[in-house]
């Protein structure tokens, strides 16, 4: 229904809002199964979410940088 030239307009205008705590919570979402993955971590990946995420506020967790690397790449959403 929307063109997606739009829906990457409205999701910057979206992605723009967001504060770095509400990004650092989206960023543990989209990693654990069943709450936003794998379809939130899809929407991530193709709106770019986390485009301004500082993921240094990850600190001493870097593994879970990579977990979310290794999951956003092959990442398939469930929903059509």
């Amino acid at each position: 229904m929307i063109e997606p030239e739009k829906k990457q307009f409205y999701a910057s205008l979206a992605r723009a809002q967001l504060s770095s705590d509400e990004l650092y919570l989206i960023f543990y979402n989209a990693i654990v199964d069943g709450l936003g993955k794998p379809n939130f971590l899809f929407l991530i990946k193709e709106f770019d979410i986390l485009q301004n995420f500082d993921f240094d506020l990850v600190g001493s967790y870097e593994f879970h940088i990579e977990i979310y690397k290794r999951e956003i790449e092959n990442v398939i959403p469930e929903f059509d």
